[in-house]
């Protein structure tokens, strides 16, 4: 992931964690990056998507003080999702 990037979504996520009630649980979705093996005629047009893992997504959480609770394919082609909540210390 690009540095700009990266510093735009941990600040994302900072904010939602911020903003979040107690009790609250935060749900990250997006693009599966794209193995070589998955290049399709449709990833050609999904290019600003798909440059993150799961893991990419639930360390990015995890830095803002959230814990993945769930996570996995949404059904959709290449679409994941991430369920997180405050972790315990915070």
């Amino acid at each position: 992931m690009r540095k700009h990037a990266l510093e735009a979504r941990l600040g994302c996520a900072n904010e939602m964690r911020r903003v979040l009630k107690p009790g609250g649980r935060v749900l990250a979705v997006d693009f599966e990056r794209f193995s070589d093996k998955k290049r399709t005629l449709l990833s050609h047009f999904h290019r600003p998507h798909g440059h993150v893992t799961k893991s990419d997504i639930v360390c990015l959480l995890r830095g803002a003080g959230l814990n993945a609770i769930e996570s996995g394919p949404v059904g959709t082609r290449d679409l994941q999702f991430v369920l997180a909540k405050p972790g315990c210390c915070i």
